[in-house]
């Protein structure tokens, strides 16, 4: 039997438990210009840009607003620790996938040993990159949620304009519905990595690999505030699939961003959680 739909204020998204949302009085504003966000979708180039801009004008609010003061240093150091480490392992995995491939081949003392290395090395060097550009999303979020709810709540309390707790769902319900959620997107996401790291090497073939991953980072990100009003997996996509250009403006942005020094290690994850967070605000949710 199927459950019943669940009664959201259209203001702030979580569930309504009297006629009038006693959390945020049936009201949202942009703590920008003071504006509610449009009740409907604008043009869709418009949302894609805004969508992908968001990523980078979140990361100027991580380092000027007061409400993330005290907050930023335990994410910045949790990307740091959890990007190098999936980086390593699959740098690592990859070079030894490689050299086992070819032990027994070559002889190792001998001159094209040296050059297979070179070549392992570089190409260990390429998979990690792609592979990380693909699946860094659904590893990161799971590793790092506990780390970036903080974030996500200064961002809510700033457009609600008071405090903004998370719907407590119990520990064990929310962590097993949050592992299954992320069991589910990581296997889509592997079986999708032989066949996007081909179409990879073509001109359209790379353009549709990055859309397909861009919407996979829609899916992953949109966990946040998702998971804080109980949506359920099958809700959260269909709330991407009503918003795709500026779901997909936003994953984007993320993929954009793994590829910039120093901003993917340290800033990337804090700034797209509170990307996201705000974006959730601007969403048409009248399905």
């Amino acid at each position: 039997m199927a459950a019943a739909p669940v009664s959201r204020c259209p203001a702030c998204g979580y569930p309504l438990e009297t006629p009038s949302c006693d959390r945020c009085g049936g009201t949202v504003r942009s703590p920008r210009d003071g504006k509610a966000p449009a009740a409907r979708r604008g043009a869709a180039l418009s949302e894609f840009l805004e969508g992908f801009s968001s990523v980078f004008a979140a990361t100027i609010s991580l380092l000027h607003d007061k409400a993330y003061v005290g907050r930023l240093t335990l994410p910045v150091l949790a990307n740091l620790v959890t990007l190098l480490a999936c980086f390593s392992l699959i740098f690592w995995g990859s070079w030894s996938l490689f050299g086992g491939l070819v032990d027994g081949w070559i002889d190792a003392d001998g001159w094209l040993a040296s050059i297979v290395g070179f070549a392992g090395g570089v190409i260990a060097l390429v998979l990690a990159t792609v592979t990380l550009w693909f699946t860094a999303p659904v590893l990161i979020e799971t590793v790092l949620g506990p780390f970036l709810d903080p974030l996500a709540q200064a961002t809510e309390e700033a457009w609600i304009g008071r405090p903004s707790p998370a719907l407590d769902l119990g520990f064990w319900p929310s962590l097993v519905q949050g592992l299954r959620a992320a069991a589910r997107i990581l296997g889509l996401q592997l079986t999708l990595l032989v066949p996007l790291l081909l179409l990879s090497l073509t001109g359209v073939g790379a353009l549709l690999a990055t859309l397909i991953g861009a919407y996979c980072n829609a899916i992953v990100w949109f966990e946040i505030p998702c998971s804080r009003r109980g949506y359920s997996l099958g809700e959260r996509r269909a709330l991407i699939r009503g918003n795709l250009p500026r779901a997909i403006g936003l994953g984007l942005g993320f993929q954009v961003g793994l590829l910039v020094p120093l901003f993917n290690f340290l800033l990337l994850t804090p700034a797209t959680a509170v990307a996201v967070s705000a974006q959730y605000f601007r969403l048409d949710r009248r399905g």
